[in-house]
């Protein structure tokens, strides 16, 4: 929970994405969630496109754009 930025689009959505993973492994859907972690993980490594909290200046959005791109 983050209420001092809330609809800021300042968040980042990494954990729930990461929460979401796992889902898809209970699923037996591992192909579709490895696909998915390593464009997160790829994002995070170039660190260009990361929300402050990661050091970055990225909005959510602009995550978000760059996790997509990846996939």
């Amino acid at each position: 929970s983050a209420p001092d930025i809330a609809g800021q689009n300042k968040a980042n959505s990494t954990a729930l994405i990461l929460s979401g993973l796992m889902m898809l492994r209970h699923m037996g859907m591992h192909a579709e969630a490895a696909r998915i972690e390593n464009a997160v993980f790829s994002v995070i490594a170039e660190g260009k496109t990361v929300t402050r909290d990661l050091g970055g200046n990225a909005s959510l959005s602009d995550y978000t754009a760059a996790v997509i791109d990846r996939l």
